[in-house]
């Protein structure tokens, strides 16, 4: 993706006993997994899982939103790592070692599963996308499958507003002259290379980016489908009262509780706040800041979700350096909070945190200031 200049100031990541007593809001977290199973009955599966998942939202995990999302996915783990979990065993075991023979093409499955964000106002609503595809081939013995759908969650009123809920679509696509701007404003707000011709396409969405950005997708059946942002303001007439509502919702503060970062009790696992020696990060003679600004990557309608704000990173630094359990607790965009948790995936090792003199589990906050030139 090309470039974008901007201007960023990166404070020093707050690991040990500063994170000790940070609570977090928001938590959004990040998991991508690519796994090759093969089950009892010999048959390959290849499943990609590619998870923002919010586990919470004004302090606590909103089970409407959960429960929402589980459906589209046929699944009922709230918890992401058993999620996970469960989506693998579905396929089988991972495979281990070589194959010795060249595998049968027709008793391979590929299957997909993502959950993202597309929009989120905190305390007021968060937008979503979540598809799950399941390719069979012709003598596996998994089922075809394909499920997308865009959708906000309304945080106050806990409930779920599909895209007629937010736009009026059967009277645009009903009104000569709407529906010709629609195509007009789908095509000049293309994510990718591509014209937009309402004919015979299936429209998903639209949903709020932020207030005054509509996200919308649109595709034939079986076919990849693509992606545009347009102004809200430009289709008052068309808004539904439910979202004219939710444009004019007050945040929900939310109250704060205890929270436990903990994730496990046993030694070995165990994830320090307070350390002897914090985790650091040095890269050929580059500090974390300098190497965020020479390596972070965004997409060009960046500016259409955000200008300038602060997002905030927790993750978990590994004894042996390597980060996981990938995490955003102060968002900034959808697409900015990718970014910085897409760098933060692939980026070198860090100096691990001692705990009297052994390499030890640690938390880390991350927080990034951007604004946009």
């Amino acid at each position: 993706m090309k470039r974008i200049l901007f201007l960023m100031g990166l404070l020093l990541p707050v690991c040990g006993a500063k994170a000790q007593n940070t609570v977090s809001r928001t938590c959004v977290r990040y998991e991508q997994r690519h796994v090759v199973c093969t089950n009892e009955k010999g048959e390959m599966n290849v499943v990609d899982m590619d998870f923002e998942w919010p586990e919470r939202l004004c302090y606590v995990a909103q089970p409407v939103l959960l429960q929402h999302i589980n459906a589209l996915l046929g699944d009922t783990c709230t918890a992401l790592d058993r999620k996970i979990a469960a989506i693998q065993a579905r396929y089988g075991q991972p495979l281990q070692a070589k194959l010795d023979t060249i595998p049968d093409d027709s008793r391979f499955c590929y299957a997909t599963y993502s959950v993202r964000e597309v929009g989120l106002q905190e305390g007021r609503y968060i937008s979503m996308r979540v598809e799950k595809q399941v390719q069979p081939g012709a003598n596996s013995s998994q089922k075809q499958e394909h499920r997308l759908e865009l959708f906000v969650y309304d945080i106050a009123n806990q409930r779920i507003l599909q895209g007629k809920d937010v736009l009026k679509t059967e009277e645009i696509m009903e009104n000569p002259a709407a529906s010709f701007y629609l195509s007009e404003a789908l095509t000049k707000g293309l994510l990718s290379d591509y014209a937009v011709s309402l004919d015979a396409q299936k429209l998903y969405g639209p949903v709020p980016v932020n207030d005054g950005t509509l996200l919308m997708e649109v595709g034939s059946e079986g076919k990849p489908t693509v992606q545009s942002m347009f102004p809200t303001a430009d289709w008052t007439y068309f808004m539904a009262s439910k979202f004219k509502k939710l444009l004019k919702s007050k945040p929900v503060m939310g109250t704060p509780v205890e929270q436990s970062d903990t994730l496990s009790t046993a030694d070995s696992l165990y994830v320090y706040r307070q350390t002897d020696v914090a985790a650091s990060f040095s890269w050929c003679g580059k500090t974390l800041g300098q190497y965020i600004i020479d390596n972070l990557v965004l997409p060009p309608y960046i500016k259409n979700e955000v200008l300038s704000g602060r997002a905030l990173a927790r993750v978990v630094v590994e004894r042996d350096g390597s980060l996981s359990h990938l995490s955003v607790v102060s968002p900034l965009s959808p697409s900015f909070d990718r970014s910085i948790i897409a760098l933060l995936a692939r980026m070198p090792k860090w100096s691990p945190a001692l705990k009297n003199g052994q390499a030890v589990r640690s938390l880390c906050f991350i927080p990034v200031n951007f604004r946009l030139q």
